[in-house]
């Protein structure tokens, strides 16, 4: 996703070398996105507040023409299709919120998929599970040949 800064930095940089009321350098350009994805990530050591492409005064004038896209293609659940709509609207139904009721699960659970940010996470949960297994634990060393 594009930030605000990036945009805005690319379009100053055209702007110096196009002509009049030709948006980057009279290059015609085609952006695509999902606006309704997670926002791009901040950057500190640029000074990027991970903002939106689209919340920059420069971009209506840049993309003048937008063409959305509103017929589901991938997902086939028109409840949840329905869903993550009105979630995306801020506007969920009564249904939609029972919808999401039904769906929490205990993942409090062995057999449960677990997303860890950092390596240590990751080895410190992988001992702590294997420290609960009540059986003799075997290494094995591989050994590589080759290029």
């Amino acid at each position: 996703m594009l930030t605000q800064k990036i945009f805005e930095l690319v379009e100053c940089v055209c702007r110096s070398v196009r002509k009049k009321d030709q948006c980057f350098g009279g290059l015609q350009v085609i952006g695509c996105g999902d606006f309704k994805q997670l926002p791009p990530v901040p950057d500190k050591f640029l000074n990027d507040k991970g903002k939106h492409c689209f919340e920059s005064s420069m971009f209506q004038s840049t993309f003048p023409h937008h063409v959305n896209l509103t017929k589901v293609i991938r997902q086939t659940d028109q409840d949840l299709a329905l869903a993550v709509k009105e979630l995306c609207d801020g506007s969920p139904s009564e249904q939609t919120i029972q919808l999401l009721k039904s769906l929490d699960k205990d993942l409090d659970r062995p057999d449960v998929v677990r997303l860890y940010g950092t390596n240590f996470d990751v080895r410190y949960v992988n001992e702590e599970m294997l420290d609960m297994i009540d059986k003799e634990a075997y290494v094995f060393k591989a050994t590589d040949e080759g290029i």
